[in-house]
C-alpha cells in the first residue's frame, strides 16, 4: 500500500509511515481500520526483519538488548530491555517500540534502526505499520477445501477427495480440510461442493476453526525414542563408535533401553568431565550433563565435539531437543509435554554468542555454559585450576598486558578473582546461595557488567601471577523477563607481555560500603574513604551498584586543597570506566572520598523492609573499583 507525502501551506513534508504512526497516535482510543491491503501474518514479514536486523550483534538467532527477531515467539516474547515492555504491542503501532526504532529519525530509546544502515523502504514500513495494526497475527487459518495444503483450493483438492473415495488414493492427512461442506463426512458432496464454488459460483468453504486447525497440524511431542531414532541411532551407534562391540568412551548406543541405560546418571569416563562432577546425563540439569557439551562444544581436556562422523554441528534445533529432553528429567516413557517433536517443529535456538579469537600471545579460559531458568537470575562461581601451568612464558611469573571479557548482554556481571588460599573449592558450577565463598579468601582481578570489557594499561604497567594461580570466576545473568531458559557463557582471553615489557605491577582497587540501607520511596546516599599511606598511582576506576544505584562518585581529598571530583558514573548497568593516563597521583595521607546514591521508589507495598546490601538484582550494592600501583 502506497502512500504519497503530505504537503501544507505551511511547508511541512510526512514521510508516509510517518504520517500514518502520527495518525495511529492520535486516534489511540479509536477502533482504525487501514483498507487496501489484505491482513498480513508474521510469515508474510518475517523476510523483512531477517534481512535487515540481522548481524554479528544484531537480533536474528539472538537477543540483543532484550530483542530476538528471529522467529513469532521469540518476537512477541522479547521484553526491551530500554523500553521495559514489549516490543510489539498487537493493533498498535504508536505503542510498539519496534515501530519507534525502525520508523522514527529520533526513537524514545537510542538510534534509528537498522543501525548503520540505510532506513526501511516505505514498502517495508508500510508492511511492518499494517502487520502490527492488524493485531500482529503469527499466521492465518488453513482453508477448507484445501487438501494438499498449498494454501489455495483448486481443481485438484477436489481430485484428492475423489481418488481417496473411489480409486485408493492416498489418506487424507486433514479429514476437517476435506469436509468442505461442514456435514461430518468426508464424502462425494465434499468434492461437488468445491467444484460448484470454482466454476458454478457456489459458497466459498471458508477457514478451518482454530480447534480443526490444531488436530490437523498432527504435532507431536518429543520423546526420547524419537530422540534415539533421530540422534542416537542415525549418528552414534556406528560400528566404529558407540557400538556394543567397539564402545568409543566406554559407551554403547546400540539400541533404546542400552542409550538410556548408557547416559542417565552415569559417570563420564573423561576425567576431566568426572573431577568436575558431571554426569553423562544428569536429569534435571543441562549444564551438568557431559552429552549436551559434546554435543554443543566441549572444553580443554573434554575431547572432541561430537557426532565425529560429522564435519559441521548438529543443529540448534537437535541440540535443543536434547536439552528439553535432560530438563524434563530425561524420561525413557511417554512424550514431553509442550515440547515438539524433532520431525515436527524445531526446538528453541540455543542463543550462542561469538567466539573471540585466542591470544596469539596468550591463553583463552570459557566459563562453560550454564542455564539460567525464565523469570529468576542465577549467580555461579566456577573454580579453574592452574590455567598458566603450560603458560611459553620464562620463568615462575606470568605476565599480563590485557584481559579481554566477552560475554552475553543478558549477563549482570562477571568478575575474575585469584584464589587467595585455603581448600580448594569443589568442582564444577557451585551456585552463590548454595556455597558462598568467603570473600577472604579470594583476591579480585577484574570485572565486567558489559558484554565486551577489556583491560588494558599504560605502556610498561601489567598484572603479575604466579604460574600456579588458580582463578574463581564468578558470573551472573538475568532472565527475569524470559520465557525460555537463558544460556550463560563467558569467554576471557589473557595476553601475555613480553620479557621486560612489564617494569610496573598494577594492583587492584576492591573497596566496598556495607551500610546501605534505603527505606521505602527513599533515597540515600552512603560513603567511604579509600586512604593510601605512601605515594599511590592510580590507572583507573570504575564503580558497581545494581539497579536502584542513580550515582556513583569520588573525589581526591588531599591535605591543604579543595576536593576535586575524579570519578562519576550515572548508569549503574553500564558504569563509567575511567582511565588515567598520565595516572592519577595520591600522596600519603590523601584518599579517594567515594560514595553512591540509591533511590528506592518501587517497594512492593510501603511496610517493605528497607533496601540493603545483597547479592540478588533486586538487593544493592555500592563498590569502588580500580587499579593502582606503589612506585
Amino acid at each position: 500500500m502506497k502512500h504519497g507525502n503530505l504537503r501544507g501551506g505551511i511547508g511541512l513534508a510526512f514521510h508516509g509511515a510517518t504520517l500514518r504512526l502520527l495518525t495511529f497516535s492520535l486516534f489511540a482510543f479509536f477502533p482504525i481500520t487501514s483498507p487496501g491491503h489484505e491482513t498480513l501474518s508474521f510469515n508474510e514479514v518475517q523476510g523483512i526483519l531477517t534481512a535487515n536486523c540481522g548481524g554479528g550483534s544484531c537480533h536474528i538467532n539472538q537477543a540483543t538488548s532484550g530483542v530476538n527477531l528471529t522467529s513469532y515467539e521469540t518476537l512477541m516474547g522479547s521484553i526491551g530491555v530500554q523500553y521495559g515492555g514489549p516490543v510489539v504491542v498487537p493493533g498498535s503501532p504508536a505503542g510498539s517500540p519496534l515501530i519507534d526504532k525502525i520508523l522514527m529519525p529520533s526513537p524514545q530509546h537510542g538510534s534509528r534502526m537498522p543501525l548503520g544502515r540505510a532506513p526501511l523502504s516505505e514498502e517495508e514500513l508500510d508492511s511492518l505499520l499494517d502487520w502490527v495494526s492488524d493485531g500482529a497475527i503469527r499466521s492465518h487459518l488453513p482453508m477448507r477445501g484445501d487438501v494438499d495444503e498449498d494454501e489455495s483450493v483448486t481443481l485438484t483438492d477436489a481430485i484428492l477427495i475423489l481418488q481417496y473415495l473411489f480409486n485408493g488414493g492416498a489418506d487424507l492427512h486433514c479429514i476437517a480440510a476435506a469436509n468442505a461442506n461442514q456435514d461430518d463426512n468426508v464424502d462425494l458432496t465434499d468434492a461437488i461442493y468445491i467444484l460448484s464454488f470454482l466454476f458454478l459460483g457456489g459458497d466459498n468453504p471458508g477457514d478451518l476453526t482454530e480447534e480443526e486447525a490444531e488436530e490437523c497440524e498432527g504435532e507431536e511431542e518429543l520423546s526420547f525414542e524419537s530422540l534415539y531414532e533421530n540422534l542416537f541411532a542415525a549418528s552414534c551407534a556406528f560400528s566404529s563408535c558407540h557400538s556394543a562391540r567397539e564402545r568409543k568412551g566406554d559407551l554403547f548406543l546400540e539400541t533404546l533401553s542400552d542409550a538410556r541405560s548408557e547416559l542417565v546418571g552415569i559417570s563420564p569416563s573423561n576425567d576431566t568431565a568426572a573431577a568436575a562432577g558431571m554426569l553423562r546425563v544428569d536429569p534435571g540439569t543441562p549444564d551438568n550433563s557431559f552429552l549436551l557439551r559434546k554435543l554443543m562444544g566441549p572444553g580443554p581436556g573434554e575431547g572432541n565435539r561430537m557426532p565425529a562422523n560429522s564435519s559441521t554441528p548438529l543443529s540448534d534445533r537437535t541440540i535443543g531437543a536434547v536439552r528439553d529432553w535432560i530438563l524434563a528429567g530425561a524420561p525413557l516413557e511417554g512424550h514431553i509435554e509442550g515440547v515438539p517433536d524433532l520431525e515436527d517443529e524445531a526446538s528453541p535456538p540455543i542463543d550462542r554468542m561469538p567466539v573471540p579469537p585466542i591470544p596469539q600471545n596468550g591463553i583463552q579460559l570459557r566459563l562453560p555454559d550454564f542455564t539460567i531458568a525464565p523469570r529468576t537470575e542465577r549467580e555461579v562461581f566456577y573454580y579453574v585450576a592452574n590455567p598458566f601451568r603450560n603458560a611459553e612464558v620464562e620463568g615462575d611469573d606470568v605476565y599480563i598486558r590485557q584481559i579481554d571479557i566477552h560475554m552475553r548482554e543478558d549477563s549482570h556481571h562477571f568478575i575474575i578473582y585469584r584464589w587467595a588460599g585455603g581448600p580448594r573449592p569443589r568442582a564444577g558450577f557451585r551456585n552463590i546461595g548454595d556455597d558462598f565463598v568467603n570473600f577472604s579468601r579470594r583476591d579480585f582481578v577484574f570485572a565486567s557488567q558489559s558484554s565486551f570489557q577489556s583491560l588494558r594499561f599504560p605502556d610498561g604497567v601489567g598484572l603479575r601471577f604466579d604460574r600456579n594461580a588458580d582463578f574463581d570466576l564468578n558470573s551472573h545473568y538475568l532472565n527475569l523477563n524470559g520465557s525460555e531458559p537463558l544460556t550463560g557463557e563467558v569467554y576471557i582471553n589473557f595476553f601475555f607481555a613480553e620479557p621486560g615489557e612489564i617494569t610496573t605491577i598494577a594492583r587492584p582497587i576492591f573497596d566496598s560500603i556495607g551500610n546501605i540501607s534505603v527505606p521505602p520511596n527513599t533515597t540515600r546516599t552512603v560513603n567511604s574513604r579509600w586512604r593510601v599511606s605512601r605515594e599511590t598511582h592510580v590507572y583507573m576506576l570504575s564503580s558497581h551498584m545494581h539497579r536502584h544505584g542513580i550515582e556513583y562518585g569520588a573525589d581526591l581529598d588531599q591535605a591543604g586543597i579543595d576536593p576535586r571530583r575524579v570519578y562519576l558514573s550515572r548508569d549503574w548497568d553500564d558504569p563509567v570506566n575511567q582511565i588515567f593516563d598520565p595516572p592519577l597521583v595520591l600522596q600519603s595521607g590523601d584518599s579517594l572520598n567515594h560514595w553512591a546514591t540509591h533511590r528506592y521508589d518501587d517497594p512492593p507495598n510501603p511496610n517493605s523492609p528497607a533496601l540493603e546490601w545483597g547479592l540478588t538484582s533486586e538487593d544493592e550494592m555500592a563498590i569502588l573499583l580500580g587499579y593502582y600501583s606503589e612506585p
